[in-house]
C-alpha cells in the first residue's frame, strides 16, 4: 500500500500547486477594477497564467507515469477554481455581463490549458533534458511573437493568442468587438493541440520501436555461436526491412493532415479574421481618392461627391496648418481609412468607436468613423506628424500624456471651451459630495504615465494633458516640445524640472476669468466615470440594444417596426429620456398626443421626486410638442422653456433648433414630426409662409442629402427673421455652400456666422467659424487641381 500512497501524493502535489496558483491569482485580481470580475480581461489573465501552470504541472505528471488524457482532464477540471473565485466576486462587485464573461472565460482559458498540456506532452515524448525550460521558452515565444506580428504589421487593435486568448479591442471602446475570427482562431488552437498530441504519440511509438529493437539485440547477444552465425548468414542475404509499429504510418498521416489544415488556416488568416491587413480594409471599403499627400479610402455608398470634397479640403488644410505649427513634414503618403459605421470598423480593426492612428506601422495612417470625421481627423493627424520626432521603431512617446496632450493642444477650434478653460472650470467645480473633480498642476505628472493616463477619466486625462502641452507650445515654441516628446525628459528639453513647468501652467490657467460654458461642459463631461470605475464595464443593457434596433428600423423606413423596438426598450428601462423622446415622436406622428403627455409628465414627475434626470431637455421638448399639437399653447411654451433651460449653452445648434421648433404652429409641427421621408416633409414645410418652417425644411433637405435645396431654403429666410437661429443659419449656409463646391460663398457665410457669434459673446463658436473661413480661404488661394472633383 505504501507505493500507492506515495504515487497518490506525487499526483496530488502538482494538482494542488496549480489550484494554489489560481487561488492566489484570483485573490490578487479581486481588488483590481476591471480584473476582479469574470470577463474578458480576467479571462485573458487566467488563460495566460493557466497555460504555464498547467503545462509545468503536466510535465511533472508525465514524469510520474500519468497518461495524456488523465493529465488533460485534471488540468481542465482545475479551471473550476478561478471560475468559482471570480464568480464569488459577484457578492461585492456587480457583473451585469456575467453570461458573456463566462463564455469568454471558456473560449480563452479552456483551449489555452489544452494547448499547454499538449505542448508538455510533445516535449516529454522527446525524453530530452531541460524540458521545463523548453516549455517556458516556447510558451513565451508563442505568447509574445504573434502580438508583435499582429499589432506591429497590421492596422488592427485586436490580437488573438494561443497562450492567453487575446485582446478584443482598445481600452476606450466600451462595447467589446467579439468577432467571428476569435472563434476560428480558438479552433486553430485546438488544431495545434491535435498536432502536438499526434507528434507526441508518434515520438513515443518510435521510441518504443527502438526499445524493442534494442531488446532483441540484447537477447541475440546471449544466444549461442550457432545462432549468431545463423543471424550473420541471414543478415548477409537480401531481406525486407523490419516493419515499423503498425500505428506509426497512421499517426504520420494524421499529423500531416492536421499540419495541412493549420497551414491552410494561416494562408487564409485574413479572411478568417485572425488579422486585418491593409489590403483587406481597402477591399472592403471599395472607394479611393488620391490627393497630393493622402490616399483616402472610403465606402462610396456613405459619402456624396460634395462630402468627399469637403473631406479632401480638410486633409489639405490641416496638413498645411500642422506642418507650419510643428516645423516638420511627413515624407510618406498618408492613408486615411473612413468607415461607414462602428460595426464595420469594429469588424475590421477591433476598434468600433475609437479613432486610431497606429504610429508604429511602416506607413502613416488613420482609421476614422465617417460620421465623426470633423471631431477626430485633426486630432489623429497630429499623431501622424508626431511620428517624425517620436522614439525609434515605436514612433511614439514614453509619456502617454504627451502623445494625447500634443494632439489635443493642436486641435483646431471646435466651438466649445478649450482645454485651458475646461481645466480652470474643473479646478473650481465640486460635485454634490464636495469632491474636487478637476485636476490641478500637480496632477500633470500622473497624467503623463500610461497607468495614470488610461486608468483616469478620459475627459480629464485628455484635457489636462492638452492644456499643459498647449501652454508649453504657446510659451516656448515647437522645438523643445519636439525634443521632450520621445522620452519625457523635461529638464533636458526645457532646462527646468516638470514641477516648475506645471506650476507655471497652473498659475496661467487659473488666472483666466471663469467661463460659464466651460463650467457647464465640465459638470457633464468630467464627471463621467472611466471604464475602470463603471459598475458594469462592457455591458450593453437590453434597452440600449432595443433602442438601437428601433433607430435602425426607422432609418430603413419601417416606423411601425421601430415603434415595437422602442416599446421593448421602455419595458426594460421606462425612464430612459432618449427612448421616451423617440417613442414620443412616433406616437405623436400617429396622433397619440394624450398618451405621450401622460407618460412624459409621469416620467418627469418621478425624476423630480427621486432626484433623477428631471431636467432632461429631450423629455421637456417632446412634452412641449405634445402640448402644441393639442393646441395648449401656454403649456407648450412652458415645456419648451424648460427644455431650453436644460440644454447646455455650448449646444448652440440644439438650442437654435429647439427655439425654432417652438415657433411652429400645430399643423407645421405635425409635418415636421411626421414619419414620411425627410425630402417630402421638407417640401411641405417649404410651402408655408413661415421663416421658421423654411429653416427646418432646410435641415430636412440636408438630412436627405439635397444640399442645393437646403441652401435655397435658408437663403429664402430673411436675415434675423428667426433671431434665435441667426448665427446657426449662417453656419449651415457655410456648410451647404462648401458641400456644393462654392468655397468663396462658404467663406463669406462663415465670416457672417463669426460676426453673429461675436455679437452674442459666443467667443468659442466664433473662433470655430473664423477657422473655417481661414481654411477655405487657404484652399481657394491654393487651388490645388490634384484634389479633383471640381
Amino acid at each position: 500500500m505504501k507505493p500507492t500512497h506515495r504515487a497518490s501524493r506525487s499526483t496530488a502535489r502538482p494538482t494542488l500547486l496549480v489550484a494554489g496558483v489560481y487561488a492566489l491569482l484570483c485573490f490578487a485580481l479581486w481588488p483590481v477594477p476591471l480584473l476582479g470580475l469574470l470577463h474578458v480581461e480576467s479571462s485573458a489573465v487566467v488563460a495566460g497564467v493557466g497555460f504555464f501552470a498547467s503545462g509545468l504541472a503536466a510535465l511533472a505528471l508525465f514524469r510520474r507515469g500519468h497518461g495524456l488524457w488523465a493529465a488533460l482532464g485534471r488540468m481542465e477540471a482545475l479551471l473550476v477554481v478561478p471560475w468559482a473565485l471570480l464568480t464569488l466576486s459577484l457578492l461585492w462587485r456587480p457583473n451585469c455581463g456575467y453570461g458573456q464573461g463566462s463564455l469568454l472565460f471558456v473560449v480563452f482559458a479552456v483551449p489555452s490549458v489544452a494547448f499547454a498540456v499538449a505542448l508538455a506532452f510533445a516535449i516529454d515524448a522527446t525524453r530530452r533534458t531541460w524540458q521545463r525550460t523548453a516549455f517556458v521558452v516556447v510558451g513565451l515565444a508563442v505568447a509574445l511573437v504573434p502580438v508583435l506580428y499582429d499589432l506591429g504589421l497590421h492596422p488592427q487593435f485586436y490580437t488573438y493568442n494561443h497562450v492567453w486568448g487575446g485582446v478584443l479591442g482598445p481600452i476606450y471602446d466600451e462595447e467589446l468587438a467579439v468577432r467571428p475570427g476569435l472563434f476560428w482562431f480558438r479552433g486553430l488552437t485546438l488544431l495545434w493541440v491535435t498536432a502536438l498530441v499526434l507528434l507526441g504519440l508518434r515520438a513515443k511509438e518510435r521510441r518504443a520501436g527502438r526499445a524493442r529493437m534494442e531488446g532483441e539485440e540484447r537477447r541475440e547477444g546471449v544466444e549461442g555461436e550457432e545462432s549468431r552465425a545463423r543471424t550473420r548468414r541471414d543478415d548477409a542475404a537480401p531481406s525486407a526491412p523490419k516493419p515499423l509499429n503498425p500505428q506509426t504510418p497512421t499517426l504520420t498521416s494524421a499529423l500531416l493532415a492536421v499540419v495541412v489544415l493549420i497551414g491552410t488556416a494561416y494562408l487564409f488568416s485574413a479572411r478568417l479574421g485572425f488579422n486585418t491587413p491593409g489590403w483587406l480594409i481597402r477591399e472592403q471599403l471599395g472607394g479611393h481618392l488620391a490627393t497630393e499627400r493622402f490616399d483616402i479610402y472610403y465606402d462610396p455608398t456613405s459619402l456624396s461627391p460634395g462630402e468627399l470634397q469637403v473631406i479632401a479640403d480638410a486633409h489639405a488644410y490641416r496638413y498645411h496648418a500642422l506642418r507650419e505649427a510643428l516645423g516638420v513634414d511627413v515624407p510618406e503618403r498618408i492613408a486615411t481609412y473612413l468607415y461607414p459605421d462602428a460595426a464595420t470598423k469594429a469588424a475590421l480593426t477591433g476598434a468600433g468607436l475609437t479613432s486610431v492612428a497606429p504610429v508604429w506601422l511602416p506607413r502613416p495612417q488613420m482609421h476614422l468613423l465617417t460620421a465623426r470625421f470633423d471631431d477626430t481627423f485633426a486630432h489623429e493627424l497630429v499623431h501622424v506628424f508626431s511620428r517624425e520626432f517620436g522614439l525609434p521603431v515605436l514612433r511614439a512617446s514614453l509619456a502617454v500624456g504627451l502623445v494625447e496632450g500634443l494632439a489635443v493642444a493642436l486641435e483646431p477650434p471646435e466651438g466649445l471651451p478649450g482645454p485651458d478653460e475646461r481645466v480652470a472650470a474643473a479646478a473650481r467645480y465640486r460635485d454634490a459630495a464636495g469632491t474636487l473633480v478637476g485636476p490641478l498642476g500637480e496632477a500633470v505628472a500622473s497624467r503623463l504615465s500610461p497607468l495614470g493616463f488610461w486608468t483616469g477619466r478620459g475627459a480629464v486625462s485628455y484635457t489636462t494633458a492638452g492644456s499643459f502641452v498647449r501652454y508649453l507650445y504657446a510659451t516656448r515654441g515647437a522645438e523643445p516640445l519636439r525634443a521632450v516628446y520621445a522620452t519625457g525628459d523635461f529638464e533636458r528639453a526645457y532646462g527646468v524640472p516638470l514641477d516648475t513647468l506645471a506650476a507655471e501652467w497652473e498659475a496661467a490657467v487659473m488666472a483666466a476669468p471663469p467661463d460659464a460654458e466651460a463650467e457647464a461642459l465640465v459638470a457633464r463631461v468630467f464627471t463621467r466615470p472611466s471604464l475602470f470605475e463603471r459598475r458594469c464595464p462592457h455591458y450593453v443593457e437590453p434597452w440600449k440594444r432595443a433602442y438601437r434596433a428601433g433607430l435602425a428600423a426607422f432609418a430603413a423606413g419601417e416606423p411601425d417596426e421601430a415603434a415595437v423596438h422602442f416599446e421593448a426598450a421602455l419595458a426594460d428601462a421606462p425612464a430612459q429620456p432618449a427612448v421616451l423622446s423617440t417613442w414620443g415622436w412616433l406616437a405623436l406622428a400617429r396622433g397619440e398626443t394624450q398618451p405621450v403627455i401622460e407618460r412624459l409628465h409621469a416620467a418627469i414627475t418621478e425624476a423630480d421626486t427621486t432626484g433623477g434626470a428631471s431636467a432632461d431637455a429631450a423629455l421637456w421638448g417632446r412634452l412641449g410638442d405634445a402640448f402644441a399639437l393639442e393646441g395648449r399653447r401656454a403649456e407648450a411654451d412652458s415645456a419648451y422653456a424648460q427644455a431650453l433651460t436644460a440644454t447646455p449653452p455650448y449646444q448652440r445648434s440644439a438650442r437654435a433648433l429647439l427655439q425654432t421648433r417652438a415657433r411652429l404652429d400645430a399643423e407645421a409641427l405635425g409635418v415636421l414630426l411626421g414619419t414620411e421621408p425627410a425630402a417630402e416633409r421638407a417640401e411641405r414645410l417649404a410651402e408655408r409662409n413661415d421663416p421658421a418652417a423654411h429653416l427646418l425644411a432646410a435641415r430636412l433637405w440636408a438630412e436627405a442629402g439635397d444640399y442645393g435645396a437646403a441652401r435655397a431654403a435658408l437663403e429664402a429666410v430673411p436675415p434675423r427673421a428667426v433671431p434665435e437661429a441667426e448665427a446657426e443659419r449662417w453656419v449651415w449656409l457655410a456648410q451647404y455652400a462648401h458641400l456644393l463646391g462654392d468655397r468663396r460663398d462658404a467663406i463669406a457665410f462663415a465670416a457672417r456666422a463669426a460676426e453673429a457669434y461675436d455679437a452674442q459673446g459666443a467667443v468659442h463658436a466664433a473662433a470655430q467659424q473664423r477657422d473655417r473661413a481661414d481654411a477655405l480661404r487657404w484652399i481657394v488661394q491654393r487651388e490645388d487641381p490634384v484634389l479633383g472633383l471640381r
